[in-house]
This record gives structure tokens, C-alpha cells and sequence, in this order.
């Protein structure tokens, strides 16, 4: 079973590179039912046919020792990759990598490669999606393709991708019509025991692991939509707040703009911040 820090690490990756969190929950709903949201999942079948450990699988292909990885039809990985062609592109963007087959941010690397490209038309659809459902759907029928798409696998997987929504982007409940609203200055209209979700309208552009962890602001500090000071303020958080990074940025001329997210006053915030104003403390 996936922890915490796995979810959290694959929302603000997918987060980072669609920017809209219908389609991120609708994707990661199917990654779970594909995988548990484990990134060296081997297909139950293969542990049995294989007599291997999803971890012994794992090192064997690492090691070399295991050579039939693109051709033995057996499911791996976050979205159970499981043809030919696609396993063996799996490989080789992880070989490019200098990764293990079973890393977890290889794999979704490589899985926004496919989206943006053989598999455009869902990206396409995850990134406008206005509920779950619809890029639940999107993704089982267009990018996973398992046997059954039926009426009750569109169900339970757009469940799952459900309570991701609601743990990751404020919803409190799994109706269209339960939300809550925030005024101007960053504070919820809500009651204080709810929590609303404020979004960068920009999407982080480069990854870099090192950078990831938690930070505190050093100085009173504007958290922008986007990139740069000529990107509209979405609040401005107190010296000492804590705020997390998952390694995305954007860099502007030499200065790099961290995607960070936080909670401030009952709101969980999603936006860029100048690295020159925050001080990494873990």
C-alpha cells in the first residue's frame, strides 16, 4: 500500500506538469487500481509464473540478470506497463536515467512522456477535465485500455480517484455541488474547520531532486501564479512560514522559483515563490 509520502510526491509531480486537479485525481485513481500506486508492482500473475518478489523482480532487471523485462508480458510498475513497446521504452528512458527500473520519479516521467505523446488526446482531457469521472474515463479508456472498461470499473476507479481529490484538493465531500469560496486576501468564506485550495494558474517547468524539502520564508513573501514578479500575487505569508517542495521550479534569468505548497489561515496553497526568500531547513 502506498504511503502518504508516495501520494503526496505523485499529486505534486502531476500537479506540476497538468496543473488541474480533476485530472490528476482521475489519473491516480487508475494508477491505484493498476498498481496500488507501488512503483515496482509486478503483476501478481508474474510473482507467481516467476516465483519473484515484486523487489527481487525489481533488482534482477537492474542487475542485468533478468533479461526478458520488454518481452515477458507480465505487468510493472505504476500503470502495470505491460507491452512489448512500452516496457522496452520504459527501459530505455530508465537506462537514460541512470535509475532503477522501480524508481518512482523515473516512472512518472516517463508516464508524462507518454501522455504528451502518443497519448495526447488524454493529456488533452486531463487537463480540462471538470470532474473526476471525466478523466477517470479518459484515462481507462484511452490510456490504460484493460479488458473490462465496464460501468463498474469506471465506478470504482473514479472512487479512488475521488478520495484523491478530496484529501489533495480541498473538496470536503465528493458532491459537484459542495464547495466553498475564498475572498480576495486568501482567507476562506468557509467555516474555520473547512479548508479551500488556491492553485498557480502555471505549471512548474524543471525538476531537480536536491531541492526538495521543507523551507521557511526568511522575509514576508508573496506567493505568485506563476513564475516572476510580474505574476499576480496570491497572498503573502509571514516571515517563518513553512512551506514544502517536492523539486519543481521554474527558473527566471538566474533565479529559480520553487512551486511550493503550504497552509495559510485554513487555506492550502499551491503556488511559485523566489528561492532567494527561502531558507531550506530539512
Amino acid at each position: 500500500m502506498a504511503t502518504s509520502t508516495t501520494e503526496k510526491t505523485i499529486w505534486s509531480y502531476l500537479m506540476g506538469k497538468i496543473g488541474n486537479a480533476y485530472g490528476v485525481a482521475g489519473l491516480m485513481g487508475n494508477l491505484y487500481a493498476e498498481s496500488g500506486l507501488s512503483s515496482n508492482n509486478l503483476q501478481n500473475s508474474g510473482n507467481t509464473k516467476l516465483g519473484l518478489t515484486d523487489a527481487e523482480y525489481t533488482a534482477q532487471v537492474d542487475a542485468g540478470t533478468y533479461t526478458k523485462f520488454a518481452t515477458d508480458s507480465i505487468g510493472y510498475g505504476l500503470a502495470q506497463w505491460t507491452y512489448k513497446t512500452r516496457k522496452k521504452a520504459l527501459k530505455e528512458y530508465a537506462d537514460a536515467q541512470k535509475a532503477s527500473i522501480g524508481d518512482l520519479e523515473m516512472q512518472l516521467g516517463f508516464l508524462y512522456k507518454e501522455l504528451s505523446g502518443s497519448y495526447s488526446a488524454v493529456l488533452k482531457v486531463l487537463k480540462s477535465a471538470t470532474t473526476v469521472l471525466e478523466a477517470s474515463n479518459a484515462v481507462l479508456t484511452g490510456y490504460e485500455k484493460p479488458a473490462n472498461q465496464g460501468t463498474s470499473v469506471q465506478t470504482a476507479r473514479a472512487k479512488y480517484g475521488q478520495k484523491y481529490y478530496d484529501a489533495y484538493a480541498g473538496s470536503s465531500t465528493s458532491s459537484a455541488s459542495a464547495s466553498t469560496t475564498s475572498t480576495s486576501s486568501g482567507t476562506s468564506s468557509a467555516s474555520s474547520s473547512s479548508t479551500t485550495t488556491k492553485k498557480a494558474t502555471e505549471a512548474a517547468k524543471k525538476f531537480l531532486k536536491s531541492l526538495a524539502g521543507t523551507y521557511k520564508a526568511t522575509a514576508n513573501l508573496n506567493v505568485r501564479n506563476g513564475a516572476g514578479t510580474d505574476k499576480t500575487y496570491m497572498v503573502t505569508i509571514p516571515k517563518g512560514t513553512e512551506v514544502k517542495n517536492y523539486g519543481y521550479y521554474t527558473l527566471v534569468g538566474t533565479t529559480k522559483w520553487l512551486y511550493i505548497q503550504f497552509t495559510y489561515k485554513n487555506v492550502e496553497y499551491t503556488g511559485f515563490s523566489s528561492e532567494k526568500y527561502l531558507e531550506k531547513t530539512k
